[in-house]
């Protein structure tokens, strides 16, 4: 089984795709982001999980 989320950032001036980044299927609900570790610019996002290149979910969060 094949799982990637695409993350899209939605408070630049153009919203970007990061690079794929392989997940845990299991583990997505329990899912947690430390910006510190990561980088992320602050702001909003949308992440796409696609399960065998179906869309499965989509979840919208901010980063702070």
């Amino acid at each position: 089984m094949s799982v990637v989320s695409v993350w899209y950032h939605l408070d630049s001036d153009e919203s970007f795709i990061s690079d794929y980044i392989y997940i845990d299927y299991d583990a997505w609900f329990y899912f947690s982001l430390d910006q510190s570790e990561f980088e992320f610019p602050v702001g909003d996002y949308v992440v796409e999980l696609y399960v065998d290149d179906y869309l499965e979910e989509t979840v919208e969060f901010t980063i702070y």
